[in-house]
Formats: structure tokens, C-alpha cells, sequence
């Protein structure tokens, strides 16, 4: 696998461009060149990905659908870096929705503190049960060493894919998508006097 670190050039004048413009749409039009940049990795590791030959099915019922973990692989903006005030995004696999909860009210503790109430609105989505869950790519991607079942049974570790560690090596591409974005929203920008 190459080196994850990426370096664009002709960002110190892009930077002096864009601090002329709102937050707001400095962030916008970032995050949207980004994540147009990154479909290149996302493709690569799509692409990469081991996908079933027909559903995999327990007692009649599908345990795992074919496609599941290839549809779930997409481009995410980045809390951390939208915490820090900055803009960011990755490729990795989307898990399903958790539990959804409503405020209902509040309440007060023994020790006199004041706590919220949540109720659960729905119910998660994820789990072994649900076909469309792609709980396991971490095994298929990370590998598994030895393992013994609960009844004694020896399982063989399983190697490692590296579907998505494969994908990085597509970070220049995306990079050179994203500077070539950059550059013709600039074009765009100072060609028609407006900013989208």
C-alpha cells in the first residue's frame, strides 16, 4: 500500500480566495469538491470489494444479500474535522441506522441533578439478523486470527482483503480530481463574477 499522505499544490492561493468568502459557502463548495474528488477512491474500493454470488439464506430466510457490503461503501463527511471548524471527508463503509430516541421530559436524580428523558422512537437497524447490514466488513478487511466456537470447534483465521487499504493507493487520482475542480470552480468564479 503507498502513502495515504497527499500533497496539492496552489492551495496557499486558494486559501487567500476562499477567505474572502462566508463560511457557510467556503465549507459547501469544499466538501462538495471533496467528495466529488473521493468518488475515485469509493469506486476503486467498490470495486475491490468480495461480492456474494447469490444470497446466503438460514432456514429459508436471507441471512446475507449479494451487494450488501459494495453498496454500503461511500463517501462521509468527517465530524471530527467539522467539529475543529474544518472540512473533511473519507471513504469507508456506512453501517445502518442505530436506535432513533425523542426527548420526553426530565427528571431529577436522588442526588438532586436534572436529567433529560429519552424515549426510543425506532429501533436499530443494525445487527446479524438484518441481510443488509455490513457489520462484517471489518473481518473481511482486517482479517481474523484463530478462533474456537463456544463449543470447542476450531475455526481457521481468515486473511486479510484490504479492500479499502487497496483503494488508498487511488488518493493521488482524487487529489489531482479535487485540484482540477478547484481550479475550474476558481475559473468559474472569477470568469462570472458569481460564487456557487
Amino acid at each position: 500500500m503507498s502513502d495515504p499522505r497527499v500533497t496539492i499544490k496552489g492551495l496557499a492561493e486558494f486559501r487567500v480566495q476562499m477567505a474572502q468568502l462566508p463560511d457557510k459557502m467556503q465549507r459547501g463548495a469544499l466538501r462538495t469538491m471533496m467528495r466529488d474528488a473521493m468518488k475515485v477512491v469509493r469506486d476503486d474500493a467498490r470495486a475491490g470489494a468480495p461480492k456474494l454470488d447469490k444470497a446466503v439464506t438460514k432456514n429459508g430466510v436471507p441471512v446475507r444479500l449479494p451487494g450488501t457490503l459494495r453498496n454500503a461503501i461511500s463517501v462521509r463527511t468527517s465530524k471530527t474535522e467539522e467539529k475543529a471548524g474544518n472540512v473533511g471527508v473519507f471513504v469507508n463503509v456506512r453501517p445502518l441506522k442505530g436506535n432513533t430516541y425523542r426527548k420526553a421530559g426530565s427528571y431529577t436524580t436522588p442526588q438532586g441533578q436534572k436529567r433529560s428523558r429519552y424515549l426510543l422512537t425506532k429501533k436499530s437497524q443494525r445487527g446479524a439478523e438484518n441481510p443488509r447490514d455490513p457489520y462484517f466488513w471489518r473481518w473481511i478487511e482486517f482479517g481474523t486470527k484463530a478462533r474456537k466456537t463456544k463449543g470447542g470447534k476450531a475455526l481457521g483465521a481468515v486473511r486479510p482483503y484490504k479492500f479499502l487499504q487497496g483503494a488508498a493507493d487511488k488518493l493521488q487520482a482524487a487529489a489531482d480530481k479535487f485540484s482540477a475542480n478547484l481550479q475550474a470552480w476558481v475559473a468559474k468564479a472569477n470568469n462570472t463574477g458569481r460564487i456557487e
